[in-house]
């Protein structure tokens, strides 16, 4: 009897025994599984970061913001542009949220945005920020704002090195064309925006620096305002040797035939007298976005042409007004 007892006893402790053995081996096979799912997490987040994750719906709120992002390889992450957002071709297929100072507020919203990247507009940026949303502000007034507003956003979007790249490469182009124009005589030039008025380029913007980058002198570069309405009186008082037309100032379908029927009536100016009047096409040079080395290569063009062929670059989407 006695003997049964402890054989029942010592069957019980090797059916207690052996069920811990099983719980632990369960509990550390569960733990090992864990384990290795964070392991495997970690590893796609540090992926992921190294591939350069980031918002994945991005609002635009200027073009240059637009062309940068494009630049950048976050084109397929713009969800929302401005109706001016036309380049590149594939930024106007995105849903428009108004002007560049009359941004739809709803319309943002939704498109549900993880970041929204705007450019001063102060007022809608507050608004945007009261709903909750996540909003980067640059600044691209000058050349400087632009390549540091080209870190911000590719450090935001996580494309840093893409954004280093592309600066480097501004900087590179420009810095190729100062050296190669630094024994030249800077011919005064008159920049036009706008004909009726005639609006043209001040000091301090963005026009009147890549005229200085490209050899030239700005003839409204003492101007009080950035963006004068210019009278005749002084246009012919500044006597500039060049004129260069934007396109998007003049209203007929021939912008070069208009150009060069509105200033034959001024066969004084030196410009015009020397067939010195172009019409630029593109409109990089009214934007300081990525596009700042194709502008300098216009502005070059019309004003050192020899210089441009010597740095293999020839003005595009320009024509000069005598044919």
């Amino acid at each position: 009897m006695v003997s049964s007892k402890k054989l029942l006893v010592g069957m019980l402790a090797a059916v207690v025994l052996l069920g811990l053995i099983a719980l632990v081996f369960y509990l550390d096979r569960e733990e090992l599984s864990e384990g290795r799912a964070a392991s495997a997490a970690n590893k796609t987040e540090e992926k992921e970061l190294a591939q350069g994750s980031g918002p994945s719906r991005i609002v635009s709120l200027t073009p240059t913001i637009t062309e940068t992002l494009f630049a950048l390889g976050a084109g397929e992450r713009v969800v929302g542009v401005t109706r001016f957002c036309n380049y590149p071709s594939e930024a106007a297929t995105r849903t428009k949220v108004g002007g560049l100072i009359d941004i739809n507020i709803e319309a943002v919203v939704a498109l549900t945005p993880d970041l929204v990247i705007a450019e001063g507009q102060q007022a809608v940026v507050s608004r945007l920020r009261d709903l909750g949303l996540d909003v980067l502000t640059v600044k691209c007034a000058t050349m400087a704002d632009l390549l540091t507003a080209v870190g911000e956003i590719g450090a935001r979007v996580g494309l840093q090195a893409e954004a280093e790249a592309l600066v480097t490469v501004i900087r590179r182009r420009t810095g190729e064309v100062i050296e190669a124009l630094k024994e030249v005589t800077r011919p005064r030039v008159l920049l036009v925006v706008g004909r009726h008025p005639l609006v043209v380029a001040g000091r301090g913007t963005f026009m009147d620096e890549l005229i200085g980058l490209a050899g030239g002198t700005n003839v409204m570069g003492d101007s009080e305002r950035q963006y004068p309405i210019a009278s005749m009186e002084t246009v012919l008082l500044r006597r500039p040797e060049v004129i260069v037309e934007c396109s998007g100032s003049m209203t007929g379908e021939d912008a070069t035939e208009e150009a060069r029927h509105a200033w034959s009536r001024w066969p004084s100016l030196p410009a015009v007298s020397t067939g010195r009047v172009y019409v630029s096409h593109s409109d990089a040079l009214l934007r300081p976005g990525p596009r700042v080395p194709q502008a300098l290569d216009e502005l070059v063009g019309f004003f050192h042409p020899s210089a441009a062929r010597d740095l293999g670059r020839a003005p595009s989407g320009a024509q000069r007004t005598d044919g």
